[in-house]
């Protein structure tokens, strides 16, 4: 488990693509399981008007548009053999990043200083852009496309999963 997790880690510095994860649905189920509870754990200590229901929904669509999506490029590119790498990369890598995103969210949330809330969101901006780059790395490896265009897919398909949730949960406005 402990070499697992350095490999997402050098995923998500760009030193190691999914190529070298092993093409296994245990590796994937482990994947989607430390994603899952990361994500849902990020969830519930960082919305308050998030319940657990709902947070879990949101991380099981945003990773079914995700595997949809991907798994039709693979298909697509005709290398849909590489769907269980490709998906444990994108989801270790994704538990990793949000990992690193849980302190800064818990700290922002104790600050109403507009000037250190405009710090965070520029963290969180950086972060995202860093996301981007590791997803789309990791879909130029997997479905051979080229880095800008796995970035441009990556993009994509978190605007989709957003959009798609917010579809199934219609946000409030007041």
């Amino acid at each position: 488990m402990q070499q697992i997790l350095k490999y997402y880690w050098q995923m998500c510095l760009l030193r190691a693509g999914p190529d070298r994860l092993p093409a296994s649905p245990f590796v994937l189920g482990l994947s989607f399981g430390c994603y899952f509870l990361v994500a849902l754990a990020t969830n519930l200590l960082s919305r308050d008007d998030l319940g657990a229901f709902q947070g879990v929904a949101y991380i099981l669509i945003g990773v079914a548009v995700e595997a949809g999506v991907v798994g039709g490029l693979l298909a697509f590119k005709s290398v849909s053999e590489r769907f269980l790498q490709g998906m444990a990369a994108l989801l270790g890598a994704n538990a990793v990043i949000l990992v690193l995103t849980l302190p800064v969210s818990l700290v922002m949330r104790e600050f109403d200083s507009p000037m250190l809330q405009a710090l965070f969101e520029s963290v969180f901006l950086v972060i995202f852009v860093w996301w981007l780059t590791i997803a789309g790395f990791i879909l130029h490896r997997t479905a051979d496309i080229s880095l800008a265009l796995g970035i441009a897919a990556a993009f994509g398909i978190e605007i989709l999963a957003i959009s798609t949730t917010y579809a199934v949960f219609p946000v409030e406005t007041s």
